[in-house]
């Protein structure tokens, strides 16, 4: 028997409680423009939407209510029950536009998706996005640093279709004539780092061709832009296989997110413009990549009607995908490649053979140098050949001869043959992606997770072998880790020379590898090359097996060209995506698991649209039937409620988070130093009559927190170049504006050459001590 005590508000109604609605006031759910907190009925109602949609802070059903029920008893006035909130929220999501949609497979599988088309709108309604947008792939001379820089979007894809010269929009392939009266036809639009008109000419004779006929014709686009702006949307796309448990039990789901391509890496790698699309624990990566497929196709085909909140005004937005990221196994899935494990286990190229044959000379050889690659066209003829009959060309009306020329029809198997009919059909399906080049080689996995574990473990053996771990632990716990590769300074004189060199040409690469802006390419590039050579040639006489055993090692191989088509390689690292497998835990732990992928699609649905909301952006209101945005009170409410913002993964720094921002001790009494009294007084001789407080650390100009202690880059007076130093003390005013003034470096010399063993540049620490400021330390 279980008893329970009614308590002191046992008369309670059910309507108190936020269970029953009695009387909804439709004013909560049809909010004019003139409300200051508009889209939301008042104040109460937006802080409880805002303190719900917390993607890392989730709260379930009963928890809302408890909450709810905590605030109405400390007295807060407007508290809305449960019901009510509920009732506003999917009222407001209708109107920003629910993309949550039903989805069922060729097997039988049903899932959700949230349609890319609102995502996409959303990015060019939203300030913190649009503004930030690359709109044409960039001709940046010599060097590269972000996707729209790579060669695919430069030369390999279709140009964009439009732009803008002087208010009048221009179409690719269209005749055009130029202020001097001559005719041209732009075949591409794209934006330069630098004025190159000096190296262009006109051929100012046409030729009748079917292409100059073809250009008398009007842009298919134009019709359907109705005058609108028209942009092409390259998009990222990841897939993953994630736990929906937040504990280590693995509770196995599919799941894709997406990024905008035209936005910089910088803001690629935000939380908050990592898009969910969909997500299951049942239908297989194919199905749920079949789905973005055909979402992005739809989109592609009617295009996107969004508002552009940086033109003010309607635009048109046809998205494409740019490249697949992920992990080794499920790019290989995407490329329908066998795998890792399968004698040809290269996803780019047909690299590999028999064991016997990997192990001959010629074999061995063949696997430091990429080998012919693999094609679509290669890829789904193979397939056709695996399908037989089935997937020839004109494969049902072969079967209806079949079944009526010999009166055999298995109704067990005709549904299987159908099947592979239809699939056949979309692998016949045109496209802009190869999917064997759009699927890079993932650093985080290949690199961190690959062969340094692989030498790890090497290294671990060689340790153990020769009962040097303890000396190994020893060194480890005595030195410095942050930001460097400790391996050959702990192991200089406990392994071979070759596991050494080993880890010295590991530095080397990893430091080339994450670079984040190249300033030279094709230098670059022969430097990574040569990098990758000399690791797999000391990685050869380390363990030859290692390179047959582990495909991890000739994936490298690929990853300049992959550098050359997508800019550099921490562009297509799936961090930001891993990073975000954490959010997706969070959204799965309080579905009650009869629908897991509609709960996830409708919590994200629900979570971006806020998101979208506080942060500015702009919707198309079914009420008035015009693009609308948040009152003032809604928007300016996240610059003034930093926690707030970073609770909705929204970045919002502090004005006082810059260059300069220190942190004190934290004590009663802080004491003060006059300016003799300092280090900085003692290395600059000037006269100052300042007092000063001693802090621990500060913001240096490129946002990194810098300790005492701590070794810097900076600029000086006396040093011209980039110089390096070590922090002694870092100074600012008693009074006024406490932003660090001085700081007292340490300066280290470097050596003409190289240490003999390790091969690295040498530091010595001088008796030399300079004072700059806080914002010449980088």
């Amino acid at each position: 028997m279980q008893l329970s005590s009614p308590g002191p508000r046992a008369d309670r109604s059910l309507t108190e409680l936020g269970e029953i609605p009695v009387n909804i006031n439709e004013s909560c759910t049809h909010v004019t423009l003139d409300n200051p907190y508009f889209p939301w009925p008042s104040k109460a109602h937006f802080l409880t939407s805002l303190l719900f949609s917390s993607a890392r802070l989730p709260f379930s059903r009963t928890q809302k209510a408890a909450i709810l029920n905590w605030a109405k008893e400390l007295g807060a006035l407007d508290v809305p029950t449960l019901y009510l909130f509920q009732k506003v929220t999917d009222s407001i999501c209708e109107a920003v536009g629910n993309p949550s949609r039903k989805v069922t497979s060729s097997s039988g599988n049903v899932f959700y998706i949230n349609d890319i088309a609102n995502v996409i709108a959303k990015d060019y309604g939203n300030p913190l996005t649009r503004l930030a947008m690359q709109d044409y792939p960039e001709d940046k001379g010599k060097g590269m640093s972000q996707v729209f820089h790579g060669r695919k979007m430069l030369l390999d894809l279709p140009s964009p279709p439009a732009v803008r010269i002087h208010g009048r929009i221009f179409f690719v392939n269209e005749l055009l004539q130029d202020t001097s009266g001559d005719y041209f036809i732009p075949e591409r639009f794209f934006s330069a780092a630098s004025n190159q008109s000096e190296g262009c000419s006109l051929n100012q004779t046409i030729p009748k061709t079917l292409k100059f006929v073809a250009a008398l014709v009007a842009h298919p686009l134009r019709e359907k832009a109705a005058g609108r702006m028209v942009y092409a949307v390259p998009l990222i796309i990841f897939m993953d296989d994630v736990s929906g448990n937040v504990s280590k039990q693995w509770n196995k789901h599919h799941a894709i997110y997406m990024s905008n391509a035209n936005l910089p890496r910088e803001m690629i790698d935000k939380e908050f413009c990592v898009r969910f699309v969909t997500s299951s624990p049942h239908a297989s990566p194919m199905e749920l990549m079949g789905a973005m497929k055909e979402s992005i196709c739809k989109a592609h085909e009617s295009g996107i009607v969004a508002w552009d909140c940086k033109e003010e005004e309607e635009v048109l937005l046809i998205p494409y995908g740019l490249f697949v990221a992920g992990d080794n196994p499920m790019q290989a899935e995407e490329c329908s490649h066998a795998g890792l494990s399968c004698n040809y286990f290269c996803r780019t190229c047909f690299v590999g053979g028999s064991k016997e044959y990997k192990e001959s000379e010629t074999g061995y050889n063949s696997l430091f140098v990429p080998g012919s690659p693999r094609t679509a066209d290669k890829t789904v003829s193979t397939i056709a050949e695996h399908m037989e009959l089935s997937q020839a060309s004109g494969a049902t009306d072969k079967l209806k001869k079949a079944m009526s020329s010999n009166g055999v029809r298995d109704t067990a198997s005709s549904g299987i043959v159908e099947t592979l009919v239809q699939l056949r059909k979309q692998l016949r399906r045109p496209g802009i992606t190869n999917i064997h080049m759009d699927t890079p080689t993932e650093i985080l996995h290949t690199v961190l997770l690959g062969i340094v574990k692989y030498f790890w473990g090497q290294t671990v053996f060689l340790l153990e072998k020769a009962h040097s771990l303890d000396i190994f632990q020893s060194r480890l716990d005595s030195v410095e880790k942050d930001g460097l590769n400790v391996m050959p300074f702990l192991i200089y004189d406990l392994v071979p020379k070759v596991v050494l060199d080993g880890w010295t040409v590991i530095g080397e690469l990893v430091v080339l590898i994450w670079h984040t802006n190249i300033a030279d390419t094709e230098e670059y590039l022969a430097g990574l090359t040569r990098s990758i050579s000399d690791f797999l040639n000391i990685t050869s006489q380390c363990a030859p097996s290692i390179l047959i055993s582990k495909p991890k090692f000739h994936f490298l191989i690929h990853l300049p060209a992959y550098i050359r088509r997508f800019g550099p390689a921490i562009v297509f690292s799936t961090e930001r995506y891993e990073s975000f497998n954490h959010v997706f835990r969070l959204s799965c732990i309080h579905s009650n698991r009869q629908a897991p992928s509609k709960d996830s699609c409708e919590t994200f649905a629900r979570q971006d649209a806020v998101k979208h909301i506080v942060t500015g952006g702009f919707w198309l209101d079914p009420q008035v039937k015009k693009w609308v945005r948040a009152a003032k009170n809604i928007r300016m409410y996240l610059a003034q409620h930093l926690e707030q913002a970073r609770l909705l993964g929204i970045d919002v720094r502090d004005a006082s988070s810059a260059a300069g921002e220190h942190e004190m001790n934290c004590c009663s009494h802080i004491k003060t130093f006059r300016w003799a009294e300092t280090r900085c007084g003692s290395s600059l001789d000037v006269t100052n009559n300042g007092v000063y407080l001693k802090a621990k650390s500060f913001m240096a100009s490129n946002g990194e927190q810098v300790k005492l202690g701590a070794h810097v880059i900076f600029r000086h007076p006396r040093h011209p170049k980039n110089s390096l130093g070590q922090v002694q003390e870092i100074l600012l005013p008693s009074e006024g504006e406490r932003l660090v003034k001085f700081v007292a470096l340490q300066i280290f010399s470097v050596s003409p050459t190289l240490h003999p063993l390790i091969h690295l540049p040498m530091l010595q620490l001088t008796g030399e001590e300079v004072v700059t400021s806080g914002f010449e330390v980088s």
